[in-house]
C-alpha cells in the first residue's frame, strides 16, 4: 500500500468516511484538519495528524486517503409487487418504461452519490 502524503491544501477521507481539509502544518510536524460535514454536531470539526494522517482523535477521525468526489448516480428503475427493483437502472423513463415487465407498480426517478444509500446516508 503507497504511503499517504499530506499536503496543506488538498481535501483528505477520514475513516469516518468525512471530508477533511488540511490547512496546514504545526512547528512540531503535526497537521491541522478542519473536517468538514460533521453531521451529528452539525459543525466542522479541527483534529490534528501526524504524516502519516494518524490523530489522537477516536478511530473515525484518522485521515485514510485523499478525497474523491463520489460519482452522481442518475436514473429510472421499475418497482414490482413486494418492493423488487427488476431490470436495473435506465438512462430515461422512456427506456424503463420500454423495459417493463408485467406487474409493475411504479417507474421512479433516483439520484444519489456513488455510495450512499437512497436517504443519503453513506454505506
Amino acid at each position: 500500500m503507497e504511503k499517504l502524503k499530506i499536503e496543506s491544501g488538498k481535501f483528505y477521507r477520514t475513516s469516518g468516511n468525512l471530508k477533511a481539509l488540511c490547512v496546514g502544518q504545526l512547528k512540531d510536524g503535526r497537521f491541522v484538519f478542519e473536517c468538514l460535514n460533521d453531521m451529528p454536531r452539525n459543525k466542522d470539526q479541527i483534529i490534528f495528524g501526524d504524516q502519516d494522517g494518524k490523530t489522537a482523535a477516536n478511530d473515525s477521525w484518522q485521515i485514510v486517503a485523499e478525497w474523491k468526489e463520489p460519482k452522481r448516480i442518475h436514473g429510472f428503475i421499475n418497482i414490482y409487487r413486494g418492493g423488487e427493483a427488476i431490470g436495473g437502472l435506465r438512462d430515461t423513463k422512456e427506456e424503463a418504461n420500454e423495459r417493463a415487465l408485467k406487474g409493475r407498480i411504479a417507474c421512479i426517478e433516483i439520484e444519489v452519490l456513488e455510495g450512499q444509500g437512497l436517504d443519503g446516508s453513506a454505506q
